[in-house]
């Protein structure tokens, strides 16, 4: 019976070296994505600022990260996570504003929807509305 335990162990062992594997080819997978798509997003504002069309508000600060690093950052500082409302007041005290029509609030609300629903790299709370960066 020894002989038989030991060798379920090394197929267990196996498989979760295999899997833990997988889970760092996903993680970097998931950064090179987030990268790709920021230089989009990046790209589309200044196109839009080029045809001056003003169909998608931005948000404007003196700093040099964008919107989504900035929300990032804060959340990173807030790991119990914060509500949108909270994200944008502290945007907000750091020198963010909207650059149009759109409050900034629904600016940052709608960045952190996005960043949570369609790319997965925040998560959500339903029961306090929260978002927050996922735990490693």
């Amino acid at each position: 019976m020894g002989t038989h335990d030991t060798q379920h162990r090394g197929l267990g062992d196996a498989a979760r070296r295999e899997l833990q594997a997988e889970q760092q080819r996903l993680r970097a997978d998931r950064l090179r994505i987030v990268a790709e798509l920021n230089r989009i997003e990046q790209l589309l504002t200044g196109i839009d600022g080029l045809l001056a069309n003003g169909s998608r508000a931005k948000a404007t600060t003196t700093s040099a990260k964008g919107l989504r690093d900035s929300i990032t950052e804060v959340l990173r500082e807030n790991p119990e996570g914060l509500r949108p409302i909270e994200v944008s007041r502290t945007l907000e005290a750091r020198g963010y504003r909207a650059d149009g029509s759109t409050a900034f609030p629904t600016l940052v609300s709608n960045q952190l929807w996005r960043m949570a629903n369609r790319e997965g790299v925040l998560t959500r709370s339903d029961k306090t509305g929260k978002y927050m960066l996922p735990r490693e």
